[in-house]
């Protein structure tokens, strides 16, 4: 018989008996497989396996996939039964197969290897009566009978879920079990009910574990119901099902982790599936599937894959049309989570009513317009006739009555009494807020005017601020005058400068401010009329955007843990909880529930920061990157030796409580598969140069898996990295310097550095959090972190045996293991973006200090500023480390206005330099450097005043350059100015913004604080941060390649520093001093 790829039928469409040979064989390119009739090629016979009711059939020979297009009732007697299959190379081959040409058995109740009733058929060691049957079962058992000693050998032991051999003679094959139907004692290897009946895994080939089903109720009988193993081990057909008859979620995998088949509840071969991506995650198109049907099929690792219960419907396309199925299990997921979205956008709706109403409300609309009514019934009229007039001139005011007329008036009047009132209540709060001269009194002393002022405040401000309450009451941010800016410009650099550079400088200057600096005035004084803040979108979009050079290291920055605490030791339960915290924290972000920074208890700051925290991501280009901002993400990204999973944070529309979070979080740390090629390293493209990555980013991720891979990652609420080394331990010297190196730049591709935070979670139970700087500064992630330590230590809590609390669902789906199919030229770009980042991270010398001598407590009984305090000491020990003084930076936020971000302080000043020099000249008593420290602490509190009012002068310069730029004007003064090096770059992080619990009574609950890289390449970062009342910490960053710094010696001078100043103070140490 000639083989053919068109359809193989008699004259009248019936293939019959003699058709087929004597041993069933029948004329196709490929092999098929059907329900109860075995079509098989000319060449050579496989083997297979089958469903019946002909939900899928799946051939097993390594030719290809055979799907049974359509089916009718099974035969009986002598009727026909029409059968359509659907070949590898998308020929359709049709026929009828009469009983002749099928293979019946004995039936044999209650025998192991029958199915006993339903009309379900197995082959048996009976050979039937058919002439084509025996022939066929002669072939079958030829080749079944090498694995019988593999099926009974290779099938692992019973423990925790992994199948058991039974007590019956294992089948050779087992083909017929319907899901839909309750599964009967036809077993191949059975689970004991109980809590450890959850998972089933077969191991085939020398204990190889290539299957995987994920139970949904651990406490009913799973039973596999057939299995046919290869010879090479590698192939596996299994099927499962409950003694519910519910029907189990069978998946067949290979042992690369290629997906083969799926059959779940519904029992219909599926050419196309419509899947809901937000609740399933990424669609992977099998582009090798041949035309007309292109079959979309999920690529998943075994014991990854993403549960497929949630398929919402699926359809086949067929020459007859369209066959719809529903899953209800997936439609109430899918109507839960729109559930949720509903209430989120009513809740943010709601929100912008009552934030745009405050400081009013409408409990208070109502009780005004009840209290002008009541006096309109009084014959009180308190509109002076203006209800009157209202109600003369409503429109069809002749269909009315009298009454109803004066209501709607009387309502009218009062809604518009009540806008007035929040108008003007907003422009005087607006008004009140603009006073900064409390800030520039003597501490201790306040004067009659500001405790005027502040009483006027709290009466305009209202009750219970919503977190965005304030904003349209904060003023704007000033323009300073240019003569000012210049000035205080001028004494900056005094310093810096010998008396010609300075007489040079002050001759730019003046020139710049006659001829160049008011045309420039004029136009960012336009600017600030019709921005909201003049300088926060350029400083965004010039100084962090458009940067080309690599983030790591040189703009984000990190955050650390509990210093002396480890809430547990388990990794996956203290990623747990510090997730269910952050996903609370959001909560409360999107609900406004969170209240307002407010400086001294009265003043508010600006929140607009918060709202990118989560679910944000900076998005390379070649010219300047953009922020990508989604207004929801119920996923997380979680990153672990070099693999990508995709975690959901919601199941049935509410979000995953500690415990299984830590459970998902587990069951990745357990995964032991290896990474794809280029995956591992792939994050190094997020830390090396901006414009490789953009054009890697558009060849190579715009299409495919590797787009639906990256949407997954950039979408993600945060990245999450399971880390495989161990953070701060104590008794290791220097741990402190390596864990913040860690956290900083880890191993260059072990953290996303373009999510707005990367969470970091070490295998000792350690966190750290590194983040990106453009769309916020650091309060903002402080602010975050000090809730997530608060409610993970206080609020969630741990078992005795350091789990997560709580009950964990076992039958949440999988992490979905993130596919990408990287080639050799991109893992070229990743690879030279790995070696730039390694050669910046090889470079960064780190050293943390955590001075314990005294801390703020101390300089506070020396009434002065801890920060002028601090600033000072940094002065010094600069002095003492290089020989010289420099641009000293110190960042000063400017979010008393709306939208603001940050000013510099120009921290080296005239009397800070006296005072060093007299620090170092021995002939200079205590008395005169007390007196000079003095002198230098209050100008230093004086520029930092200056510097949050928004009378700062870099911003102003900045802005002023950039309008010069736009105007195509020169100026050799401005470009001098942004052209000089910040060489000791600083910044303070505060401390217990949030006091949720009390430091006295829990001293050890305290974070070091966090840092970041130099900015100069010869000098040094240091951040610093005072840590409750005896310790402060300081976290020093420099350059290895620089023969100028050293962070250890730097620290060392600054611990000398620290000492020397505190004695000039006759006040008792904490600490002694040696």
């Amino acid at each position: 018989m000639a083989a053919s790829s068109d359809i193989i039928s008699s004259d009248e469409g019936i293939l019959e008996e003699g058709q087929l040979g004597e041993a069933g064989k029948m004329a196709a390119p490929r092999d098929f497989i059907e329900d109860e009739v075995i079509l098989i090629s000319d060449e050579e016979s496989e083997r297979g396996e089958v469903s019946s009711g002909c939900d899928t059939s799946r051939f097993l020979g390594g030719i290809g996939e055979v799907t049974v297009h359509r089916q009718s009732r099974r035969l009986d007697g002598g009727q026909s039964l029409p059968v359509k299959v659907l070949a590898p190379s998308g020929h359709r081959f049709e026929g009828r197969v009469k009983s002749g040409a099928v293979y019946p058995t004995s039936r044999k109740p209650d025998v192991p290897g029958s199915l006993g009733q339903g009309g379900d058929s197995v082959f048996d060691e009976q050979p039937s009566t058919s002439r084509g049957a025996s022939a066929r079962l002669e072939c079958l058992e030829e080749e079944l009978l090498d694995y019988d000693e593999d099926v009974e050998e290779q099938v692992m032991p019973a423990s925790k879920g992994v199948v058991k051999e039974t007590p019956h003679t294992v089948p050779k094959v087992v083909r017929g079990n319907h899901f839909g139907n309750r599964p009967r004692d036809m077993v191949a290897g059975s689970l004991p009910r109980g809590e450890e009946a959850r998972s089933v895994s077969v191991g085939f080939g020398g204990g190889r574990e290539v299957f995987g089903v994920g139970m949904r109720k651990g406490g009913e009988n799973v039973r596999v119901v057939s299995q046919v193993p290869r010879k090479d081990g590698v192939d596996a057909s299994i099927q499962v099902g409950l003694d519910s008859g519910a029907g189990a979620e069978v998946k067949l995998f290979q042992q690369d982790g290629v997906h083969l088949s799926f059959m779940g509840n519904e029992h219909y071969m599926l050419e196309l599936r419509l899947v809901i991506a937000d609740l399933l995650g990424e669609k992977l198109w099998d582009r090798e599937a041949p035309h007309p049907q292109r079959q979309a099929r999920w690529c998943e690792h075994p014991k990854m894959a993403e549960a497929h219960q949630a398929v919402a419907f699926q359809f086949t396309v067929t020459p007859e049309g369209f066959d719809f199925q529903l899953s209800r299990e997936a439609l109430k997921h899918f109507f839960l989570t729109e559930v949720r979205s509903w209430r989120k956008r009513l809740t943010r709706i709601k929100n912008s009513i009552l934030t745009g109403l405050y400081p009013a409300s409408p409990t208070s609309w109502l009780l005004v317009t009840v209290g002008t009514v009541g006096c309109l019934y009084a014959k009180i009229d308190l509109s002076a006739g203006m209800i009157g007039h209202i109600r003369n001139v409503l429109p069809g005011s002749a269909l009315l009555g009298t009454h109803t007329k004066t209501l709607m008036s009387a309502t009218l009047f009062s809604t518009g009494l009540w806008l007035s009132g929040i108008l003007f209540f907003r422009q005087a709060t607006k008004l009140l807020l603009s006073y900064h001269g409390w800030m520039f009194e003597p501490h201790g002393k306040i004067s009659r005017s500001t405790k005027v002022w502040a009483g006027a405040l709290r009466l305009v401000s209202g009750r219970n601020p919503m977190l965005y309450s304030f904003q349209t009451s904060l003023p704007t941010l000033p323009v300073p005058s240019i003569g000012k800016t210049v000035q205080r410009y001028l004494e900056s650099v005094r310093p810096l400068l010998d008396d010609e550079q300075y007489v040079r400088m002050e001759t730019m200057a003046k020139e710049f401010q006659k001829k160049v600096a008011p045309r420039l005035q004029k136009y960012l004084i336009l600017k600030s009329w019709w921005a909201t803040n003049y300088v926060s979108d350029w400083w965004e979009d010039y100084i962090y955007l458009r940067g080309r050079g690599p983030i790591m290291v040189n703009s984000n920055y990190y955050v650390m843990d509990l210093l002396y605490v480890i809430p547990t030791s388990r990794q996956a339960s203290r990623a747990g909880n510090a997730v269910h915290s952050m996903l609370l924290y959001r909560r409360k972000l999107d609900r406004e529930e969170i209240a307002p920074t407010m400086a001294m208890g009265l003043v508010p700051m600006c929140s607009y920061q918060m709202e990118r925290i989560f679910n944000s991501t900076r998005i390379p280009g070649v010219e300047k990157d953009t922020l990508l901002h989604l207004m929801d993400s119920k996923h997380l990204v979680v990153y672990h030796k070099g693999r990508f999973f995709k975690v959901w944070l919601y199941h049935g529309g509410k979000l995953l409580n500690p415990r299984d979070l830590e459970m998902q979080f587990q069951r990745i740390l357990d995964d032991s598969s290896p990474p794809q090629p280029g995956e591992e390293q792939l994050p190094a493209l997020t830390a090396g140069e901006r414009i490789p990555w953009a054009k890697a980013r558009a060849e190579f991720f715009q299409q495919g898996k590797n787009k639906s891979s990256l949407d997954a990652v950039e979408s993600a609420a945060f990245f999450l990295t399971l880390d495989e080394a161990s953070g701060f331990e104590q008794e290791q010297d220097r741990s402190m310097d390596k864990y913040a190196k860690s956290l900083l730049h880890g191993k260059c591709y072990d953290r996303w550095f373009d999510k707005s935070f990367s969470l970091i979670v070490f295998q000792n139970g350690k966190l750290g959090m590194n983040m990106e700087h453009s769309w916020a500064d650091a309060p903002i992630g402080g602010h975050l972190w000090e809730f997530m330590l608060s409610v993970d230590s206080f609020q969630l809590g741990y078992t005795a045996d350091g789990h997560c609390c709580g009950d964990v669902n076992p039958s949440l789906p999988a992490p979905q293991r993130l596919q990408w199919d990287i080639p050799q030229t991109c893992q070229e770009v990743i690879h030279s973006s790995y070696q730039l980042a390694k050669s910046i991270a090889d470079d960064v010398d780190f050293n943390c200090v955590l001075f314990k001598t005294f801390g703020k407590g101390l300089i506070k009984r020396c009434r002065t500023s801890p920060d002028a305090f601090l600033q000072i000491a940094l002065q010094l020990a600069h002095f003492r480390d290089k020989g010289k003084f420099c641009l000293t930076y110190e960042a000063s936020m400017t979010r008393l206005f709306r939208e603001g971000r940050t000013e510099t302080v120009r921290s080296c000043t005239v009397e800070s330099t006296a005072f060093v020099r007299a620090m170092e000249d021995p002939t200079q008593s205590k008395e005169q450097r007390l007196s000079l420290f003095r002198k230098a602490a209050e100008k230093h509190q004086h520029m930092y005043r200056l510097a949050m009012t928004g009378a700062g002068i870099d911003r102003h310069l900045f802005c002023l350059y950039l309008v010069s730029r736009y105007l195509g004007v020169e100026s050799p003064f401005l470009k001098q100015v942004l052209a000089e090096p910040w060489r000791l770059s600083t910044s303070q992080t505060p401390q217990l913004q949030l006091k949720m619990f009390d430091i006295e009574k829990h001293p050890n609950h305290v974070s070091a604080g966090g840092g970041f890289g130099p900015v100069a390449d010869d000098g040094y970062g240091v951040s610093y941060n005072i840590v409750g009342e005896n310790l402060i910490t300081f976290h020093i960053s420099s350059k290895f390649s620089s023969p100028e710094t050293d962070s250890f010696r730097f620290g060392n001078n600054i611990q000398q520093a620290m000492l020397d100043l505190a004695q000039l103070f006759d006040v008792a140490l904490t600490k002694p001093l040696n």
